[in-house]
């Protein structure tokens, strides 16, 4: 089986399909634009034989806020229509089925640092999402901390660096983070807040 070519077409030579279903509020074409500016456009838009798109409308519409005149295409021949409409919906539906590695997440936007956890669209509300499912499960969690340590032993855990902050909240004992709890209260912060904060050094 030959596989598809990708040509570099101009962005008026496509026309969105009647059919997309997916939305794209301007907060998410910000976002592809400020990737396609960083990383350039690194996912072809799927067209049909007569130049209609399929896959690839949110890319379209930010690559023309960023300025692109062409972009990369690979056309799906031998579809019909109704499969056509079906891979609209699978395209979308599959990547949402999806789940995050929560502790990971956290620790690569602490190594990437607070201008990319802006630029990847991880607003506060969603922040604070992930990182209360993840205490739930580890920090509050009965078996967070060893059942033998004793108040002391645990008062006597190195410090961890401060710069680390998602990987240290998540590593907290119960009486780490009944202060944790406390210091957020005092600061009247969002956990997310609190660690935000501590991450800028405030």
């Amino acid at each position: 089986m030959t596989a598809p070519c990708i040509v570099v077409r101009p962005i008026a030579d496509l026309r969105p399909h009647a059919r997309n279903a997916r939305k794209h509020p301007p907060s998410q074409i910000s976002a592809l634009a400020e990737s396609i500016k960083r990383f350039g456009f690194n996912s072809p838009v799927l067209l049909d034989g007569r130049g209609t798109i399929i896959a690839g409308h949110g890319r379209v519409e930010a690559a023309k806020r960023g300025g692109l005149s062409e972009v990369p295409t690979i056309t799906l021949a031998g579809l019909s229509q109704t499969e056509i409409r079906a891979y609209m919906l699978a395209d979308n539906r599959v990547a949402e089925l999806a789940s995050w590695d929560r502790v990971m997440l956290l620790e690569e936007l602490d190594g990437l640092g607070m201008e990319s956890v802006g630029f990847l669209q991880f607003d506060m509300s969603s922040l604070d999402e992930i990182v209360h499912e993840e205490l739930d499960s580890r920090v509050i969690d009965a078996n967070a901390a060893p059942q033998d340590e004793s108040e002391n032993e645990q008062e006597s855990r190195p410090e961890k660096p401060e710069r680390n902050v998602f990987p240290l909240v998540l590593s907290l004992n119960r009486a780490q983070w009944n202060r944790w709890q406390d210091m957020k209260k005092t600061a009247d912060m969002s956990d997310t807040e609190l660690f935000v904060s501590r991450l800028m050094g405030a």
